[in-house]
């Protein structure tokens, strides 16, 4: 009997043992349960984390698209306008160039018609003289 007794001892003992062993196996499987759930729901967190990030990167993206064509645009309206400056401004040097030259002409012509009236008497003149000394050798 004394055997028998150490021997359900020893049943009981590992009875126990598998017990205690259970109930830590039990007690793992919740912690790792629950340490697994709280990493999926950071996981998740965090997922939804960079997906906010990226939309908010793909708005910032098409607003730098936007501002860049707007830029262009823009960029192209200053070159155009100052075409059309450059090219007033070559007008009105032109203009003011030509101005001068009208001016330079008309004076020409003036002195070009004195030096031709001048020419006149002076020829007038000699013809004149001509005439006397003619008259004068006759």
């Amino acid at each position: 009997m004394t055997k028998c007794r150490s021997e359900f001892n020893d049943y009981n003992a590992v009875v126990q043992d598998i017990r205690k062993l259970r109930e830590l196996l039990s007690e793992s499987q919740t912690k790792w349960n629950n340490e697994r759930d709280h990493l999926n729901s950071v996981l998740s967190e965090r997922d939804q984390h960079i997906t906010n990030s990226e939309a908010v990167i793909r708005k910032l993206e098409q607003g730098v698209l936007n501002a860049e064509a707007e830029s262009k645009s823009w960029q192209n309206r200053y070159n155009a306008a100052s075409e059309v400056v450059s090219r007033d401004a070559r007008v009105k040097a032109l203009s003011a160039e030509l101005n001068s030259l009208n001016s330079k002409y008309e004076n020409i012509i003036k002195e070009t018609a004195a030096y031709k009236k001048h020419t006149s008497e002076l020829l007038k003149q000699e013809r004149e003289l001509n005439a006397r000394l003619r008259h004068l050798v006759e």
